[in-house]
């Protein structure tokens, strides 16, 4: 049973989700009958080679991943083992299995002060002098050598220790009493506890009196199977090894008996599947904080903190659970990819189960779980509290164009009544249904209608489109999606017994999520931030003389400020052992830009006649705005088509409250044959949802527009006030400089603005309007929430569906902070990209150099 299940955990294992996985894994947390052993022999395990298989040039690590590289070995040396297969070993062939392990990694085992390995082996010792079973070694320094073979004369079946490392006394040739390697399969174990040392044969300590591990650490970095690993191998041996394992911790007796007569995978395997595991997607205990974010225990999928910390992980409902408020605006999300088995809708059967401990009364339409769209505003899978704030009733939003909507529609039973209750959604072949405590409830929900939801993220306690919003203030726990529709039966074990195990919290493929940096261009000789998400174990290096950044890390995710003397296509380098992933981003280095200014976009980087949505820290989640080539010295500008919405996250350059900043851009506006122009151009802190939240209410401002057939410029001020003309007009045809002064002053006083505007090609720089205050709402809105204090976007919003594309274009933004700034940042045609810097450096020895990043 255990050869068939261990072989599909080897082909699955990436994934996380098959039930042999529940099987093996799963298994350790719910054996809860059987010997002492069943109960703890997972406890402290490393790594496990069943060397049952060969993936690629690898055979895997059931446990931690740290797969074993093959050398000259291929699958026609998997033979029939002790369970299931083995590898068969050469002396003649030089055949080892290897891996360079990183200072992060838990082996090699000799970093431990105690620690097991325990394997099978079928070796004839006689007549094989001094060849190695087991090693541990360094790469780069031949001394250290921790080893386990054959007798160095070849005299008979004994196992030889020979442990050597400058500075301590050698131990070896040493034998063990006991003939290990008879030709026949015999399991053997060396046992460290605190540095104390005992060999065992088939569970029988032998005789061999090793002495304790010296004072120190061993400089060991690598662990090999069948020979020695120093900066070449060596030492091969001829033979079978089968089911190698590594434990942090030193195995009792009682347990080394239970691996010398059973197979290691069928002990952690000790009880059948959990059934309601199959088809587990996703696990979000809502236990811990890594970083910025929570960890998902079966396939990786974490979920990203906003206005969340370590003092919102309260006391839930099992562990822990994370406390969420409207007034802060938290919330957990993830954007997917597009070959994840989330979001939960891409599926046509599915469950979502949590716990939540909400009051429903007086939250007005607020959001515990949502599916929609970051770059599409209309697709919206909800489940929130009453939208009027009547009761504890669950509302229910589904909408999507070309779908009829269905919401808002009310649960019979009342989840969100301030106390800890279950519910799930449950979907069958499209057919839905809602449980509270494992009662369907009485609700008719609609099937989904044919088609595919054109959602690609999910998020807790709220919406995430291209902005968040809709943020509930509650308690959330235990959040679980399935690929399949749980029955009743299996809601309720959910409920008693809780989400079933599925091994997680083992180490994820190797990978870099994203590698960019905050601005794309930057003046020379200024900074620019480089930041990442990559794999939280991995060892990190960035090139172009920026080295070693893992400390600069969290759990995989950092950033860095560097130095930009010129053009640079930065490289981020992901190693964990002798495996090595990369990410690029290029940052380009301008002459030409005045003291004082921050290129914020020039839209030269952008790809054109495309959408702005995802490129360089844009959103467009309605209508069309575009990059496009404008044939002139201007080069590319950004353009609106129909009703648009559009904006840019400032990032480090966020106008913080007290703050004065001066935003600069240039515009252009050509007289249309179809609608009139109305675009604003300004800052804000408002959630990029739709274009209506645009109209008012958003910030410093100023409005192109004529719909009274001049060019006007209009703006509103003060909030509650009107959109009007400001008594100035300006010229078709014409590129013009914008400069917009904003004294950030608290919410309950206003920002104060003033604009001002220049023909670029030169004339007097013109007062457009003074001291305007902002229409920002102190108040907020039932939806949107509160304002942030900080005005941290640039939007560019097109209202009036007739624009065309090319009729409006604005280039060439930037930030002055800290006071206000009348110079102009640079001439149109005055930026001259410097020469590429190329740096071919790779990490030393494919890991970081281990010095600190630049700062």
């Amino acid at each position: 049973m255990y050869k068939k299940n261990r072989k599909r955990l080897g082909q699955n294992r990436l994934r996380r989700s098959s039930a042999a996985f529940m099987g093996l894994l799963g298994g350790l947390l719910f054996a809860a009958s059987g010997s002492q052993a069943l109960g703890q022999i997972d406890d402290g395990l490393i790594s496990y080679w069943p060397l049952d298989e060969v993936q690629g040039t690898k055979t895997p690590d059931l446990i931690s991943f740290y797969d074993m590289e093959l050398v000259n070995l291929t699958s026609d040396d998997l033979v029939d083992g002790k369970h299931g297969k083995a590898f068969s070993f050469s002396n003649e062939r030089q055949t080892l299995l290897q891996r360079v392990h990183e200072p992060s990694d838990n082996l090699p085992a000799n970093k431990h002060e105690s620690y097991t390995l325990s394997m099978w082996v079928n070796v004839t010792g006689e007549g094989q002098n001094d060849l190695r079973i087991f090693s541990e070694g360094n790469t780069s320094n031949s001394n250290p050598l921790f080893n386990m073979g054959t007798h160095n004369g070849g005299a008979d079946g004994s196992l030889d220790f020979y442990l050597r490392q400058s500075g301590w006394d050698t131990f070896g040739h040493a034998y063990s009493i006991q003939q290990p390697f008879d030709g026949s399969w015999h399991h053997i174990a060396l046992v460290q506890s605190d540095g104390a040392r005992t060999f065992y044969v088939d569970g029988v300590a032998d005789e061999l009196e090793i002495p304790d591990k010296p004072e120190g650490d061993w400089l060991v970095n690598n662990t090999s199977i069948g020979g020695i690993l120093r900066a070449a191998a060596s030492h091969w041996v001829t033979g079978l090894i089968d089911d190698v394992a590594i434990w942090n911790r030193a195995l009792t007796e009682s347990e080394l008996g239970e691996l010398s007569s059973s197979a290691l995978g069928d002990l952690l395997g000790g009880q059948e599947a959990d059934p309601v595991a199959e088809g587990l997607v996703a696990h979000w205990p809502l236990d811990v904080i890594q970083g910025t974010k929570t960890p998902d225990k079966v396939n990786g999928y974490d979920m990203e903190l906003t206005n969340l910390s370590e003092s919102d992980v309260v006391a839930g409902k099992v562990g822990n659970a994370f406390s969420f408020s409207n007034e802060r605006q938290t919330l957990l999300s993830r954007v997917h990819e597009a070959d994840e088995d989330l979001p939960a809708n891409k599926h046509e059967s599915y469950t979502l189960s949590m716990w939540v401990n909400v009051v429903g009364e007086g939250q007005n339409d607020l959001r515990i779980f949502s599916e929609g769209n970051t770059s599409n505003s209309n697709p919206l899978f909800n489940m929130g509290t009453h939208n009027g704030g009547a009761d504890g009733s669950l509302d229910f939003y589904l909408r999507q164009s070309g779908w009829d909507t269905f919401g808002h529609a009310y649960s019979e039973q009342q989840p969100f009544d301030g106390t800890w209750r279950h519910i799930a959604f449950v979907q069958t072949n499209g057919a839905r249904t809602l449980y509270v405590d494992g009662v369907a409830d009485a609700l008719e929900i609609p099937d989904k209608p044919e088609g595919d939801w054109l959602v690609n993220n999910s998020s807790i306690g709220g919406i995430l489109r291209a902005a968040a919003s809709h943020w509930a203030t509650g308690l959330i726990d235990e959040v679980a999606v399935w690929k399949r529709a749980l029955s009743e039966d299996e809601v309720n074990s959910v409920i008693t017994n809780g989400v079933p195990s599925a091994g997680g919290g083992n180490q994820r493929p190797l990978a870099i999520a994203s590698f960019s940096a905050e601005y794309a261009s930057v003046a020379k000789g200024g900074t620019v931030v480089l930041q990442w998400d990559a794999s939280p174990d991995a060892s990190l290096w960035v090139s172009h003389g920026v080295g070693d950044v893992t400390a600069n890390s969290e759990f995989g995710v950092g950033s860095v400020e560097v130095p930009l003397e010129g053009t640079s296509n930065f490289t981020l380098y992901a190693s964990r052992g002798s495996d090595t992933v990369s990410a690029s981003t290029m940052v380009t280095a301008y002459d030409g830009i005045a003291d004082g200014w921050t290129l914020i976009q020039d839209f030269e980087s952008m790809n054109t006649d495309a959408s702005v949505n995802g490129q360089e820290r844009w959103k467009n989640p309605e209508g069309t705005t575009a990059v496009i080539e404008t044939g002139t010295p201007s080069g590319n500008a950004l353009t609106l088509s129909g009703t648009a919405l559009s904006a840019v996250l400032l990032g480090s350059q966020t106008i913080l409250e007290g703050e004065k900043a001066t935003l600069f851009f240039r515009a252009y506006t050509a007289e249309g044959d179809g609608g009139s122009v109305q675009v604003n151009v300004g800052l804000s802190e408002k959630p990029i949802r739709f274009i209506g939240d645009f109209d008012a209410d958003v910030g410093p401002f100023v409005q192109f527009g004529d719909l009274e057939g001049f060019l006007d410029l209009l703006s509103i001020d003060g909030y509650g006030g009107t959109l009007d003309w400001t008594g100035k007009s300006v010229d078709y045809e014409t590129t013009y400089n914008v400069w917009l002064d904003v004294d950030n002053r608290n919410l309950d006083d206003g920002d104060k603005f003033t604009m001002y505007f220049q023909k670029a090609s030169g004339g007097d720089r013109e007062e457009g309007f003074k001291d305007y205050t902002s229409d920002r709402n102190p108040a907020g809105s039932v939806d949107l929430g509160l304002p942030g204090p900080d005005l941290d976007t640039i939007f560019v919003s097109s209202h009036n569906n007739g624009i065309q594309q090319g009729q409006f274009l604005i280039d060439d933004i930037y930030i002055s902070k800290g006071s206000f700034n009348d110079g102009i940042p640079a001439e149109i045609d005055g930026l001259n990209a410097t020469d590429e810097i190329t740096d071919d450096s790779t990490p030393p020895g494919g890991g970081g150099t281990g010095e600190p990043a630049a700062a």
